[in-house]
């Protein structure tokens, strides 16, 4: 018996082929069965999902969301739109080596602040918690925040 079924979906496997109509069976989170009308098996929670699209969560490998992670780690505008899967500090805006501040120039701040049209007063906040200063010491402070929904 699964924890929920899915039932006559429009699925999307992700592999990029068309969609198909399926059922979807998930068991302790987990999708254990998809198929065509899974009669052997039943849930104790069945959605019918006829004319519904259920795909995988989606990946954004481009994202400005470095400091968004310090404002809010579990990035609830991110996973309603179906995003479960974000690549951050990929490029010139982030904080993978702290503020970088020197001789009072600020230029995570004025970098963000220019090209996310975010207040300098909240990014400066978010600035001063950055406490580590190389690559090993960003990814150890990502293992401290609860990322994630």
């Amino acid at each position: 018996m699964a924890d929920i079924i899915c039932r006559n979906s429009i699925l999307f496997d992700g592999s990029g082929k068309s969609p198909i109509i399926a059922d979807v069976a998930i068991t302790d989170g987990k999708i254990t069965a998809i198929g065509s009308q899974l009669d052997g098996i039943h849930g104790a929670t069945e959605i019918d999902c006829q004319d519904l699209w259920l795909m995988p969560g989606l990946l954004d490998i481009h994202t400005h969301l470095d400091l968004e992670l310090e404002l809010a780690p579990e990035l609830p505008e991110v996973v309603r739109h179906g995003t479960t899967t974000v690549v951050i500090s990929n490029c010139s805006i982030g904080v993978t080596y702290g503020h970088q501040r020197r001789n009072g120039e600020d230029p995570i701040v004025d970098c963000f602040a220019r090209v996310e049209n975010m207040p300098k007063s909240v990014l400066s906040r978010v600035a001063d918690t950055c406490t580590w200063s190389d690559s090993q010491g960003y990814l150890h402070h990502l293992e401290s925040l609860p990322l994630g929904v």
